[in-house]
């Protein structure tokens, strides 16, 4: 008589797999059945190696659509791994029998949304179990009840028999998705049956258990009926490394546990974790500087045990660990707490694969850049990590560029803190934090070259070709340089050339002005050819000066923001230049702007402090301007609009021109009271802007000016009585009164 025995496992329990192992060990099956998708047994190929490092997680993806992927990931306690590892150790045949990913990745988000109702305990049944028993949640209710526990082979139908009575008896809608697994597991097992096997051991999720014992009660047909009509995709799979912090709960994976670290203690040294646990704690607070005692050590476990015990626990549990470590080693301070949850909860520990693993070309050109540039700490850390680097040195600049090579692939590990556009310092400033989804967006880089640069290359060339606009290629164009991309450089300026040619739009190229003069200004720096980069921006600052008064013209707020912006970077970019040509272009651009008519306010008041700060405007002409500006103009939100642009953020003009103070100062009097409350919004917006020390000193000038006018000026009486009683009678008789 066929034989087999279902055991229901918490995907990353430590009770429920060294519970599986008892049993595997006492079944000793000829055959193994594993909830694993059907199309991803080629996994098995890792247990050839010897020299991974858990944890790992199988990476599965559609080849079309690479954005279509799962993560399984599994540590050392993961049932799922146990269960293979055993297979491989005693040869026993295992057979993945979950539906294969091919069919999964082509469920609709809102598939399982179909049968969900209000009952919380739907998206939950174990929560009535967990309130029963008293428990705030099921998952501690099953901690307790299954994972701190040690049990041999026999819970395991316990569990099945509580999965059927809750299956049953709550009468719940299933998910559509667990009803096609499930009846993809029971087609798998029958053709092991079929095949012959008498002993067979079938791993699976608790609560799938029940739906695979009625394999005999559901007929055939009815699964074969229910899996009819689902395309299938070719998918592909790949072994990356994983991080406790991604399997733990917090990250967002739906299998995933709250405390890998301890789960890992746990499943290795059940007997003597809560001993150990306490042990580690201690040397992790003596090495953040706390003073801590060996003696600690036991009374914080004491503690530990006690509080279980008060509690009816068999065993401390996460609650009851954090409260001793809080009391005996933080006195009773949450931060240091947050230190040991960090490292003795959740863990820093990351996976490694295997040496002589295979892997597509361009991930082992990955590898070997990560061990040229001594980046595999840095990529095994799950902590954001900084890195400075001098670009004098080539090994510097070397690294530099990979890290650009990796941002055009969209594999964005790490973040320059330098700003945006700005290339003339030698230094640069990386914070590093790899995510282990990148691992897919270096396979997907794949199809774009053999090697990290290679694909970059060719993936920029490609949008090259696709993209006409000048923005887009001025950010090509930034990017390569960066990345050190030779071939596209050469490309992307003769598109440059053509693109501002073909350009009406002004604004697009005021956006290419400072990435084109940080290169002639700093090519140096990154090995460009400034001399063609310099030609290009003497075709475009013509257009650019011919263009850009009626683009400033008679717009609405949000594009003379975007303008005022433009013409800030253009004439910083312009300036650090030096050059004389380009220069007298651009001057003349801004008097032109100054000059005109219909230019929105504050682009207005912007054009005459460029022009001030250079000189080609005096002190006496920009006081009349400005008076000219504030008293004329018919709405009082205009003249402060310009007043905004005028200042652009800074204070000093105020305060060593006096001229400009007294303009400001007879304007901000004279305006009336309800056009006052109208403009009072923009001139505490350009106010806000000054630094603290501006403002005080403004605060102090304005009060000097105001007890100096006091002073000069003597107040004098609104009637002289006297003198105004000798007028009373010609009054009297002018009035026609008695």
């Amino acid at each position: 008589m066929a034989l087999f025995s279902i055991y229901g496992i918490r995907h990353h329990g430590p009770g429920s797999t060294r519970s599986l192992l008892k049993a595997l060990e006492q079944q000793q099956p000829d055959c193994i059945l594993v909830e694993m998708p059907a199309d991803a047994e080629k996994a098995m190929s890792i247990f050839q190696y010897e020299d991974y490092e858990l944890p790992l997680a199988l990476l599965l993806y559609e080849d079309k659509n690479m954005d279509k992927a799962v993560y399984l990931p599994f540590a050392e306690f993961s049932a799922e791994w146990q269960t293979m590892r055993y297979a491989h150790s005693h040869q026993c045949p295992i057979w993945f029998m979950d539906l294969p990913i091919d069919i999964q990745l082509q469920f609709p988000e809102s598939m399982d949304e179909l049968t969900i109702g209000d009952d919380p305990f739907d998206l939950d049944p174990m929560g009535v179990m967990a309130l029963l028993a008293g428990y705030e949640d099921s998952e501690q209710w099953w901690d307790a009840t299954f994972e701190h526990t040690e049990n041999d082979a026999a819970i395991f139908e316990y569990i099945l028999q509580m999965i059927q009575a809750m299956r049953g008896d709550l009468n719940r809608p299933e998910r559509p998705s667990n009803l096609l697994r499930e009846a993809y597991m029971r087609i798998t097992l029958r053709k092991a049956l079929k095949e012959g096997f008498k002993n067979i051991a079938v791993v699976c999720g608790a609560w799938h258990g029940p739906a695979i014992q009625d394999v005999n009660r559901i007929k055939p047909a009815s699964d074969q009926q229910l899996l009819k009509g689902w395309k299938k995709a070719k998918t592909s799979s790949s072994w990356i490394p994983w991080s406790y912090e991604r399997l733990a709960y917090q990250s967002g994976y739906r299998a995933g546990v709250l405390s890998p670290a301890w789960y890992d203690l746990l499943f290795r040294h059940r007997e003597e974790a809560i001993q150990r646990w306490m042990v580690q704690a201690a040397v992790l607070m003596r090495e953040q500087g706390f003073e801590t005692a060996a003696a600690q050590a036991i009374d914080a476990a004491r503690l530990a045990h006690t509080l279980a015990a008060m509690r009816q626990k068999a065993i401390p549990e996460m609650v009851e660990l954090k409260e001793a470590a809080l009391a005996v080693y933080c006195q009773g301070q949450v931060e240091p707490l947050q230190l040991i949850e960090k490292a003795l909860i959740i863990g820093r520990k990351v996976g490694q694969l295997p040496e002589n693993a295979p892997v597509m070309p361009i991930q082992k050109d990955f590898d070997r850049q990560l061990k040229t540039f001594r980046l595999g700490k840095i990529f095994q850390s799950t902590a954001v990590e900084n890195k400075i680097l001098d670009l004098r040195e080539p090994f510097h600049m070397a690294m530099s560029q990979f890290f650009h090579q990796l941002q055009l692939l969209d594999i964005h590990w790490g973040k320059t803190q330098e700003q945006e556009g700005r290339l003339g310092n030698f230094s640069e400033s990386w914070q590093l934090k790899w995510q282990p989804e990148f691992s897919i967006k270096i396979i997907e880089a794949g199809t774009w070259g053999n090697a990290i640069k290679e694909a970059a290359e060719n993936k920029a060339l490609q949008k090259i070709s696709q993209h006409q606009e000048l923005n887009v290629l001025v950010g090509l164009f930034r990017a390569s340089l960066l990345a050190g991309l030779e071939t596209v450089f050469e490309s992307l300026l003769r598109q440059l050339e053509t693109a501002v040619a073909l350009s009406k739009d002004t604004m697009q190229m005021m956006q290419a002005i400072p990435a084109l003069a940080d290169v002639i200004r700093y090519g140096d720096v990154r090995q460009s050819k400034p001399e063609a980069v310099a030609a290009l921006l003497g075709q475009l600052l013509p257009r650019v000066s011919v263009g850009l008064p009626a683009t400033c013209s008679q717009v609405d707020e949000t594009v003379a923001k975007a303008c005022y912006t433009l013409i800030l970077e253009a004439d910083r970019a312009v300036d650090l230049l030096e050059s004389s040509e380009f220069t007298l272009i651009w001057n003349t651009t801004l008097q032109r702007m100054q000059a005109h008519p219909g230019i929105d306010r504050s682009i207005h008041g912007l054009c005459c402090r460029l022009l001030l700060d250079k000189g080609l405007l005096s002190s006496e002409q920009a006081s009349l301007i400005m008076e000219f500006t504030l008293s004329y103009t018919r709405e009082a939100a205009h003249a402060a609009s310009w007043l905004e642009g005028f200042l652009q953020g800074s204070a000093l003009i105020l305060l060593h021109s006096k001229d400009l103070w007294s303009v400001l100062e007879r304007w901000v009097k004279d305006v009336p009271e309800e056009h006052f409350t109208e403009m009072l919004p923009i001139l505490r917006r350009t106010f806000a802007r000054f630094s603290a020390p501006e403002r005080e000193k403004i605060l102090q000038l304005a009060k000097q000016v105001s007890l100096s006018m006091s002073e000069t000026q003597t107040p004098s009486p609104i009637y002289h009585q006297q003198r105004a009683k000798q007028a009373l009678p010609l009054l009297v008789q002018l009035l026609g009164l008695e």
